[in-house]
């Protein structure tokens, strides 16, 4: 069964606490990234997460303790995961020849990149939701 997207069901999805937290999951795979360049930032950038981040969206009650421990452990194993060499080389490897080759477009990336991950995605999923109303 399914139902058009409305207003009151977008804000409804777009509001509603749910398990795992993506918070803590994107904040949690972040520090572990900067962990694993350097351990010093990294407890640093951890520490942030959990206590800027985390504790927060339990204490305001958008999410349960629950849904924080399961996405910082989802964000941290696939950090983890994906920083093995076999799919670091098969991910880095043709975007840094790309990058090599256009230094500008990179920058452009990476800077909506950054953005994207300080605004939490929101502007893609604004723009997916008026995506699926037209379909």
């Amino acid at each position: 069964m399914s139902f058009p997207p409305n207003e009151s069901t977008t804000h409804l999805l777009r509001t509603w606490s749910a398990f795992p937290s993506d918070h803590a999951m994107m904040w949690c795979a972040l520090a572990t990234g900067i962990f694993i360049a350097s351990r010093r930032l990294g407890v640093v950038a951890l520490l942030y997460s959990l206590l800027f981040v985390c504790l927060p969206r339990i204490y305001l009650g958008l999410h349960h303790p629950t849904d924080i421990v399961a996405g910082a452990a989802l964000g941290v194993s696939i950090c983890v995961i994906c920083n093995s060499t076999a799919i670091r080389q098969w991910i880095a490897a043709p975007a840094l020849n790309w990058s090599v080759r256009h230094e500008s477009a990179i920058n452009v990336a990476l800077f909506l990149l950054g953005f994207e991950f300080a605004s939490q995605f929101d502007e893609i999923r604004t723009l997916s939701e008026s995506f699926l109303k037209h379909l």
